[in-house]
């Protein structure tokens, strides 16, 4: 069996190592799924395929066109065995956990070889993520996940058009402390096989994620899900029980909870591609980018008169004095604090300005703005440079808010990016800051 793995390995290209660039192999596949779907807006036919290689690796894959959807059709069915040559692999529009970031497409180039049934292809193949780690995907994705049974819930009756069908909410959770919900459809709900037993390891393949009436993340098995009772590793599932053993009370926990306002964007280009995509004119945006300082002024400009109590900037009162509007009170000593404008590059080499602010400003440049004021007052520009120096082509982790407020004459929409949090981007500060992220979510 090892030397027929090997023998795979080098003629057929693994589903793991496919790319747009790696695509040249051959792949060894088995039809998991097959779906003909037909858009009759635009009058086109479609397949959707899941194939499976000789690894356990899943990848989606797809043919369109009258053509092509005549001649595949008659070819791959579902649990057959195949070797496609000629394919394309290009970059998924929404990825998932499953198949990574890539679909095959399937054209008139494709050519089909039809092989006998093999059962290498028997192998499941796992990417289990953590239920915290379900907070980052989005309604609708379809992941991979494992936990410990704590409620197995009680089978309930819901109406479909085909008659009454079986469902029942179970409640797992694993060791990162947090639970969440499985919905159960048929035919899953009606598995004797299945253990639904408080302590029992349940283990998901292909569950689809989705949302609560009171906006807590869930899971909702398909006709696609597949559930047994390992993780297929004897390793983890010693770890999972023992955790059970330690942890019996569910109410330490916490669910994993959604909202609609705060997004996880990667890059910089995506908010701007968010915003013309949603045709947005007014709305605030927080998001978490990791860049890169490229540029800071420190010139007159960059500080600010602040309230000593609030630290909001200061108007000039009719007695030449300072007034505080949030306080409400008069302020005869009034607070410098910083206001920069940062030039920042994110890892796709796009640029955007940030802003900062009062004692956030402060904690960036580790120096306090009196002496920046002295300084300039001085022209002391050299001393200036080696502050900015600190903090030049390094790269940060920015906890920001984009706001838009509008359009100009040009239809170009005006936005501001105030910065939140920074810290310096490393390992421990990324998990200090999603923690805190999580924790104000589950408030």
């Amino acid at each position: 069996m090892k030397n027929q793995s090997k023998k795979l390995e080098q003629e057929f290209e693994l589903i793991v190592n496919l790319s747009e660039k790696n695509c040249k192999k051959p792949i060894y596949v088995k039809c998991m799924k097959k779906n003909l779907l037909i858009n009759f807006k635009m009058k086109n036919k479609y397949i959707y395929y899941l194939f499976r290689d000789s690894d356990g690796a899943e990848i989606n894959a797809y043919t369109y066109g009258d053509y092509n959807v005549q001649k595949l059709d008659k070819i791959i069915q579902s649990d057959g065995v195949y070797i496609i040559f000629k394919y394309k692999v290009k970059p998924k529009v929404h990825p998932t956990i499953i198949n990574g970031n890539y679909s095959l497409v399937l054209n008139s180039y494709t050519k089909i070889e039809k092989m006998p049934p093999d059962s290498v292809f028997n192998k499941i193949h796992f990417h289990f993520l953590s239920i915290d780690d379900l907070f980052f995907f989005k309604e609708g994705c379809i992941i991979d996940t494992c936990g410990v049974i704590y409620d197995e819930g009680e089978p309930r009756i819901y109406n479909m058009k085909d008659g009454q069908k079986f469902m029942r909410n179970v409640l797992i959770a694993d060791s990162s402390k947090k639970k969440m919900m499985i919905t159960l459809y048929e035919p899953h709900s009606k598995d004797t096989r299945l253990k639904i037993y408080k302590g029992e390891i349940l283990a998901v393949k292909y569950g689809k994620i989705g949302i609560t009436d009171t906006k807590i993340k869930k899971l909702n098995t398909t006709n696609y899900t597949i559930l047994q009772n390992s993780t297929g590793n004897y390793n983890q599932d010693l770890l999972l029980k023992e955790f059970y053993e330690k942890n019996q009370n569910l109410n330490n926990f916490l669910f994993i909870f959604h909202r609609e306002d705060y997004k996880f964007l990667k890059d910089i280009n995506q908010i701007r591609q968010y915003n013309i995509e949603h045709n947005i004119t007014k709305y605030k945006l927080t998001f978490i980018t990791k860049a890169c300082i490229q540029n800071i002024s420190l010139d007159e400009d960059s500080m600010y008169k602040g309230c000593p109590l609030c630290s909001k900037k200061l108007i000039k009162s009719d007695d030449n004095g300072y007034e505080c509007v949030p306080c409400n009170k008069k302020c005869t000593e009034p607070k410098y604090l910083f206001k920069l404008n940062l030039k920042v590059r994110d890892t796709t080499n796009s640029v955007a300005y940030f802003r900062i602010l009062g004692i956030k400003a402060t904690q960036l440049l580790e120096v306090e703005p009196d002496l920046v004021k002295k300084y300039l007052e001085d022209k002391k520009y050299k001393e200036l440079d080696e502050i900015a120096k600190k903090v030049l082509f390094k790269d940060y982790i920015f906890t920001a808010t984009l706001s838009v407020f509008g359009k100009d004459k040009n239809g170009k929409i005006l936005h501001s990016i105030n910065v939140n949090n920074i810290e310096k981007a490393d390992g421990e500060n990324l998990k200090r800051i999603l923690k805190f992220i999580h924790n104000d979510d589950d408030e």
